[in-house]
């Protein structure tokens, strides 16, 4: 779907159209969410 759309990575679709969905998959959606928010957080504390 990404490449469809011109998006770099599957990430930056879920967080332009992520909040689209409901319920289980949105609770999916949100941790993953989650866990890229806290590597990026490592990444630029090591820098």
């Amino acid at each position: 779907m990404q490449r469809r759309l011109g998006h770099s990575s599957p990430m930056t679709t879920l967080t332009i159209y992520g909040h689209a969905w409901d319920g289980p998959k949105k609770k999916i959606l949100d941790e993953l969410a989650e866990r890229r928010r806290k590597k990026l957080m490592l990444e630029d504390e090591a820098a």
